[in-house]
């Protein structure tokens, strides 16, 4: 059954290239290189199947192999199902039966029985081949140039090294330091492999208290820092000189616009102010809509009394004596308002009817010269 990494290997034989030369243009680690020509990388369950196909990739690309011929290859590979799709597209069935032939061919001439006797000849070959010169040794180096010589011992085991270099001694070395050259790259793609999968919980755990983290600085700069900007500014303020001037005026300015707008309309809830202008009443009696009764109330010259009330007041008292206020205007001609029984009746109707009575008069003169109330009372609500 044909194999990718035979095949891979036999094309690379047939460019005439070694081992050593893939991993120059590749940098694919000598161990991996050999686990992908005899197909032992693609049966080894600790192999991540992600950095195979690139590591195969890689080589046939070196190989001058197209990209798709190689995915297929690798596709049918690991279905179990390669049919030689290589060797077909790139004329490896003709070249591996010449060198199959090549080698049966060297094979009968150095075969030699196992418990065949020496001859005299046999014993004098040795020495006839050591008299000779070395000219074979360089043609046998290009038929099959290995990467790496191997050095035997005399118990027959043989260790693999690089070769030594004839110019320096043969002094036992400490390894070189792990670089990007000798490190095994698909070992430790593994390792990274088995990390990710041992500590997904750990790294969903850090990416939501980041979450958090974020969110509650975004909170804090939203609703914190608008106030601490707007402290700074007074606080700039209070150092600066301010023109007392020109501050007076606007605030004089910005309240009487304010005043103006807010007396386009009367408020829903009316004030009526009974003020003990000439003398102490004793007592003034005020009913409302808000306090459905005619209450008494004893208020000392030069004091006054706040009602509250929604349409319509009801005063009776000392007349004479006192002067009713709405919005800080004198109501003139209170008699006007008197029913049948005496009592004094205001409604807001009457109220509107009186627009300049829409701005509020804070401290304005009053008729007679009389000044305004020293202390006014809020009647209380029950």
């Amino acid at each position: 059954m044909p194999s990718l990494g035979e095949e891979l290997s036999a094309l690379r034989k047939k460019e005439n290239l070694t081992l050593k030369n893939i991993f120059d243009s590749t940098r694919i680690p000598l161990d991996v290189l050999k686990s992908i020509e005899d197909s032992s990388i693609f049966k080894d369950p600790h192999r991540n199947k992600t950095y195979v196909r690139s590591f195969v990739r890689t080589y046939a690309k070196a190989l001058k192999i197209d990209e798709p011929d190689i995915i297929l290859a690798l596709d049918q590979t690991y279905k179990d199902k390669y049919d030689g799709l290589i060797a077909r597209h790139y004329g490896l069935s003709s070249w591996t039966n010449k060198m199959k032939g090549t080698e049966s061919e060297e094979k009968k001439k150095d075969y030699k029985p196992k418990f065949a006797l020496e001859t005299p000849q046999d014993k004098e070959e040795p020495d006839e081949e050591k008299d000779k010169p070395d000219e074979k040794k360089p043609k046998e180096e290009k038929e099959e140039p290995e990467i790496e010589d191997q050095i035997s011992t005399p118990s027959g085991t043989t260790f693999e090294y690089s070769k030594p270099d004839s110019s320096q001694s043969h002094v036992s070395k400490t390894p070189d330091q792990p670089n990007i050259h000798n490190v095994n790259w698909v070992e430790m793609s593994d390792k990274v492999s088995d990390f990710k999968s041992k500590t997904p919980i750990t790294l969903i755990a850090a990416v939501i208290i980041i979450i958090l983290a974020a969110a509650s600085y975004f909170v804090y700069i939203k609703y914190e820092t608008p106030s601490g900007s707007t402290k700074s500014n007074n606080e700039l303020k209070s150092v600066l000189p301010v023109d007392t001037t020109k501050t007076q005026a606007g605030t004089a300015a910005d309240s009487m616009k304010a005043a103006n707008k807010a007396t386009l309309t009367l408020p829903d809830t009316l004030h009526l102010i009974v003020y003990a202008a000439y003398d102490k009443l004793e007592p003034v009696r005020v009913k409302s809509d808000l306090a459905n009764r005619l209450n008494p109330y004893w208020v000392e010259k030069g004091q006054a009394m706040r009602y509250r009330f929604l349409n319509d007041i009801y005063i009776r008292g000392q007349y004479s004596r006192m002067m009713i206020l709405f919005r800080g205007h004198p109501i003139p001609n209170i008699d006007q308002y008197k029913q049948s029984d005496g009592t004094i009746h205001l409604q807001r109707s009457i109220l509107e009817k009186h627009k300049d009575w829409y701005k509020m008069s804070n401290q304005g003169p009053l008729p007679n010269d009389v000044p305004w109330p020293s202390v006014i009372h809020n009647v209380p609500t029950f």
